[in-house]
């Protein structure tokens, strides 16, 4: 099952898929969900919850706040 939820006004996308223990994917950076599907596919018993992260995948970055330590000097 695929489905989103809204994160500060922010579309997040998840697949939650299988039964049994659940377990939460976390893809790398630059893929997406899709990066575990090969392995998914091959898990029984297992509960998989593969979020896409913010501007991955379906999911949107959407607007975050620019925190201090990003502006000041080096």
């Amino acid at each position: 099952m695929s489905d989103n939820y809204q994160s500060d006004g922010a579309p997040l996308v998840f697949r939650d898929t299988g039964t049994g223990l659940p377990v939460v994917f976390l893809h790398p950076t630059p893929p997406d969900g899709e990066y575990w599907r090969p392995l998914i596919k091959e898990l029984a018993g297992v509960r998989a919850i593969v979020p896409d992260l913010r501007g991955h995948g379906g999911s949107q970055l959407g607007t975050l706040p620019v925190r201090w330590f990003l502006m000041r000097p080096c």
